[in-house]
Formats: structure tokens, C-alpha cells, sequence
């Protein structure tokens, strides 16, 4: 009920189809959509009206109509997927674009939300050191071209405060838990830790 405009979608023909996806408000921070979507319905919808309406980004299928399709590579899960999408045609349900690792990645659709590239060579001059590759491809182009090698593309993301890229086998299936199938690459390093201990408080935090 909080997403009115994609629940409505009334598609019979794709009965028993699955995709999975995140939502996103164009050109706003994730965060906005966690809060829209913890607020009640009428609200949600409301604030929809305020900063934008949420779209569903999809990147993978389980189902079309009625049949498993998770076992197959993911170079065929993509076949369906776009069928879907076709079949759809609704600007609040989006293909996430993918790319062949090894090859020269576009970034004209990026450059509208992350920034023109040779406006984030000149503001990242300082800091050549932590975007090498970034950094040489640019410095070797004269920064005129909208192309990028997948590292230099990864260091252009989180150079312009993306939080990293998902790198996923083409022959890979799809699993319900992270494995190599899933694999996130981000500008952190995260561990999981047990916590062995802790000193109680010296003061109490009330009225929230």
C-alpha cells in the first residue's frame, strides 16, 4: 500500500513471475527510502508526492511465469529479466545496468548522478594516490572520453560517494544467501565480531 503506483501494475500475462531488485528514490539518498517505507501507508505515499516515488531497480529473476528459472547462468537469467522489464513498461520498474568485466565500461548513464568525469579528475587531483587507476586512464586521456575500465569505473563510483560495485559470475545461479554468486565490493572493510564484554553506562539517556 506504501508503493500504490507499482502495486497496481496489472499484469495477468506474468503470472508467477519473481524479480528481485531494491527500491530507490531517483536522485536521493537510500536513506529516504528506508524512512518512507517504515512510515504508514498514507504517509509514505504522501511523502512520495514531497520528494519523488520510489522505483524498483531490478538485477535478477527466480520465476517467469510459473517456471524456476534461478538454476540457469546468469547471463540467461538476464534474457528473462528484460523480457519482464519490456513486458512491464513502467518507469517505476528499471533494468540495473550490467557490464562484461574485461571490457571498457560507459559512463554517460552514471555521469548524470556521480558527476561528469573530467569535473571529478580535476576535484580529485589531491588525492591521485587512493584512485590510481582512475587517476592514469584520465591523466592519459586528457580526461576527454566517457569510458572506463572496470577498476578505474569502480574508483569513479566511490570517488563520487558510491559505496562500491556487485561483481556476479556470468555462469553463476542464483542463491538466496552471499556466496561468489554475490560478491560486494566496497570501499570498506567490515568484520563480524563477537562481543565478549561491557562496562555499563555512566548515564542514562531518556525521553527518546
Amino acid at each position: 500500500d506504501s508503493v500504490p503506483h507499482i502495486r497496481d501494475l496489472h499484469l495477468p500475462e506474468l503470472a508467477g513471475t519473481i524479480i528481485d531488485g531494491e527500491m530507490f528514490i531517483p536522485d536521493r539518498p537510500f536513506k529516504d527510502v528506508a524512512s518512507t517505507l517504515n512510515c504508514k501507508w498514507d504517509k509514505a505515499v504522501a511523502r512520495q508526492e514531497e520528494i519523488g516515488k520510489i522505483v524498483f531497480h531490478a538485477f535478477d529473476i527466480m520465476y517467469y511465469k510459473g517456471i524456476r528459472v534461478e538454476m540457469m547462468p546468469l547471463h540467461r537469467r538476464k534474457v528473462y529479466l528484460q523480457k519482464v522489464i519490456d513486458a512491464v513498461n513502467s518507469q517505476y520498474i528499471k533494468m540495473v545496468a550490467y557490464h562484461t568485466c574485461g571490457q571498457a565500461i560507459s559512463t554517460v548513464p552514471y555521469e548524470k548522478t556521480h558527476g561528469n568525469l573530467s569535473e571529478v579528475f580535476n576535484r580529485l587531483g589531491s588525492k591521485k594516490e587512493a584512485y590510481p587507476h582512475f587517476y592514469e586512464e584520465m591523466k592519459s586521456n586528457g580526461g576527454n572520453f566517457h569510458a572506463l575500465s572496470p577498476r578505474a569505473f569502480y574508483e569513479y563510483i566511490v570517488a563520487t560517494g558510491g559505496e562500491g560495485v556487485i561483481v556476479k559470475p556470468k555462469n553463476g545461479k542464483y542463491h538466496y544467501k552471499r556466496g561468489w554468486e554475490y560478491s560486494k565490493i566496497k570501499k570498506f572493510l567490515t568484520r563480524e565480531v563477537i562481543i565478549m564484554g561491557f562496562t555499563d553506562p555512566t548515564d542514562d539517556y531518556k525521553g527518546k
